[in-house]
């Protein structure tokens, strides 16, 4: 879209005003306004990897979670007794739950 400056939807020139504010940036680096959209674009890519990578690597570091990987695609054996797998809720700590007398 970015190639066709008369790529107006709905009357506005969205091509043309995103071409010249990078026309307005490009020349600070040295290259064209669709170099400097390319150039933002593959950054905006590589962060994006960046921040997939931490954030599944901060979740995979919790020595919990490999229990259920071990378990799931592993042993396929879960430890019941252990309290990282299940969560026992007593009967009188549910809401709502009424004694019978």
């Amino acid at each position: 879209m970015l190639y066709n400056l008369n790529w107006a939807p709905i009357g506005i020139p969205i091509s043309a005003w995103i071409l010249s504010v990078a026309w307005y940036f490009a020349p600070l680096l040295g290259i064209d306004a669709l170099g400097l959209i390319r150039l933002i674009h593959l950054l905006a890519a590589y962060w994006f990897v960046f921040e997939l990578v931490v954030h599944v690597g901060i979740i995979e570091l919790d020595p919990n979670v490999w229990k259920y990987h071990r378990a799931i695609f592993w042993s396929g054996k879960e430890d019941l007794s252990d309290r990282h797998f299940v969560k026992v809720i007593e009967e009188t700590d549910q809401k709502g739950a009424t004694r019978e007398h």
